[in-house]
């Protein structure tokens, strides 16, 4: 009779717990949030049963610094993580359907990462994890142009607000892609959000119009800027020009040489008209006096 009735109660004590089983759905795929907004954190308890006797907890890496708790039918934001104070609800009259989502208010960079549903019925808890993936994008980049170090000039494109890091591409004028050619750099400001500035050095010879592209790994979505370079910055050289002053120097310079040439040959005329004469008196008068000195 004894085994019989243990029997029973071993057999009601595993229908109890069998019937307490559940487990826990979220999304598979990451939520994707963007700065300042807000989002619900899907959590779905299976099958389907009440949750006012259930504790919900949901956190991050730490189990005992909640992100949000509730337990015996109340929120209990005293043990909750100081960086979600305020920021955080569940919403109770889905508690009937079994839901336990949680709506994460003003969302900031540092809440990116993996959020953990937990629900405990006291004889049984299950889990699920989901990711949480925050996105920031950026305002229109602005461009100005810079002298370089080189013979040319500096093309900058600067822009800021945005998370995670942009994808950062420019264009020349043909369309053709010259970002090797750039450089980067990336500043994170108080709220973690990122200040990109890329520029490219870019010569006479370049093509005299630039676009400067940033895009959201996450989204896709980007932001553009372009640029068209004066002709004044780069003045176009006249060929014909440039000819005619090399011909004309040429020219000058060999009418320079011809009269030089001339004028040193006539100065040898000159002399050789003036020399022989001397010569000539000179010798007459030498032989004048030998013939004297002979006829004594």
């Amino acid at each position: 009779m004894k085994g019989r009735c243990f029997s029973i109660f071993f057999l009601l004590g595993l229908h109890n717990v069998m019937l307490e089983k559940f487990h826990v759905q979220v999304p598979n795929k990451p939520i994707i949030v963007t700065v300042g907004d807000d989002v619900v954190l899907e959590c779905q308890l299976v099958p389907v049963k009440p949750l006012d006797n259930l504790e919900v907890r949901w956190f991050t890496s730490d189990y005992a610094s909640p992100v949000h708790l509730y337990s015996n039918g109340q929120d209990l934001p005293d043990v909750q993580d100081k960086a979600y104070k305020g920021r955080t609800e569940l919403f109770k009259d889905q508690f009937l359907h079994g839901k336990t989502s949680l709506k994460l208010k003003k969302i900031k960079t540092s809440d990116e990462g993996n959020y953990t549903c937990f629900i405990d019925s006291q004889t049984y808890h299950a889990e699920a994890v989901l990711n949480l993936k925050v996105e920031g994008f950026g305002h229109r980049p602005w461009m100005q142009l810079e002298e370089n170090n080189k013979d040319g000039l500096r093309i900058v494109c600067k822009s800021d607000g945005w998370y995670p890091d942009p994808v950062i591409r420019w264009e020349d004028g043909n369309g053709q892609d010259v970002t090797a050619q750039s450089e980067w750099e990336f500043l994170k400001d108080s709220r973690g959000l990122i200040t990109v500035q890329s520029h490219i050095d870019v010569t006479s010879d370049s093509v005299n119009r630039f676009s400067c592209f940033m895009e959201n790994p996450l989204s896709k979505k980007r932001q553009e800027a372009h640029v068209q370079i004066s002709d004044e910055f780069f003045p176009k050289v006249n060929i014909w020009l440039i000819i005619f002053w090399v011909v004309a120097g040429l020219v000058i310079t060999g009418v320079a040489v011809d009269v030089m040439i001339h004028r040193k040959e006539d100065k040898k005329i000159e002399v050789h008209r003036q020399n022989p004469e001397g010569q000539c008196g000179k010798m007459n008068y030498n032989g004048f006096a030998l013939w004297k000195v002979m006829m004594k």
